[in-house]
């Protein structure tokens, strides 16, 4: 699989967060990082953002403490025989029909 889940528990994510003050855990109630492996992005101290990706686009808040809008990348040379499926939200989908007319 060529995709990446952005998760902050992530070590290169949570390292980037943790780098800009900010802090990986969980909601109270919620299962700890360490028997689940996901994490949420929040102001140290606080239960804000709380953001569950570590990569998101617009939220002011999330940025100042490590969220980036940066996507990941990657690049697969694909056989005859192999299939391609693309995976993303909705927006990439209204902006391809919006922008291009692809319906």
């Amino acid at each position: 699989m060529l995709a990446a889940t952005h998760n902050p528990a992530d070590p290169a994510e949570k390292a980037r967060i943790l780098q800009r003050g900010g802090e990986v855990g969980v909601f109270d109630g919620e299962p700890p990082v360490s028997s689940t492996g996901e994490g949420r992005v929040f102001v140290a101290g606080t239960q804000y953002p709380g953001l569950a990706t570590a990569r998101s686009f617009g939220d002011s808040g999330a940025k100042a403490v490590g969220v980036i809008a940066e996507p990941a990348v990657s690049v697969a040379a694909l056989g005859r025989q192999q299939a391609l499926i693309i995976a993303t939200g909705f927006s990439f989908f209204a902006f391809c029909i919006l922008s291009f007319g692809w319906y």
